[in-house]
């Protein structure tokens, strides 16, 4: 059996935390951003330092997330077009992975400062993005 890469999300002032956190079978602990009042941050922070931790620590904090608000057009018969949430700059033309890397389509241009792609003749696999 292949070795696995396990990580737990997990706050230190969780009960179990300490126990988790001195286990040699994890690859990591992950504190997750989205679980935790910004105000509280200090104080698990200074939970960490008081203990030993063998097992690495990765902080996932949220960024922006880039999200489809809008299919303008989509084929056949010309090129698929997207509004995205914010703007985006990319070198150009270039490749995009869609739905999970199962689909791909050519960049080639953006508008209205980076928040429109306009991508040549679609995807490959002709699957869109959901409506």
């Amino acid at each position: 059996m292949k070795d696995l890469d396990l990580l737990v999300t997990l706050w230190p002032s969780f009960a179990h935390f300490a126990d988790y956190s001195q286990d040699p079978r994890l690859s990591g602990i992950r504190l997750n951003s989205a679980m935790i009042d910004v105000n509280d941050l200090g104080k698990e922070l200074n939970i960490v330092k008081d203990l030993e931790h063998p097992v690495p620590l990765y902080f996932d904090f949220k960024g922006w997330q880039l999200r489809v608000d809008e299919v303008l057009s989509k084929p056949p018969g010309g090129d698929m077009i997207l509004r995205l949430n914010h703007p985006i700059s990319v070198k150009l033309p270039t490749t995009v992975l869609l739905k999970g890397g199962e689909d791909r389509a050519w960049l080639v241009g953006l508008e209205d400062n980076g928040r429109v792609l306009r991508f040549a003749g679609g995807s490959e696999k002709r699957q869109y993005v959901r409506e």
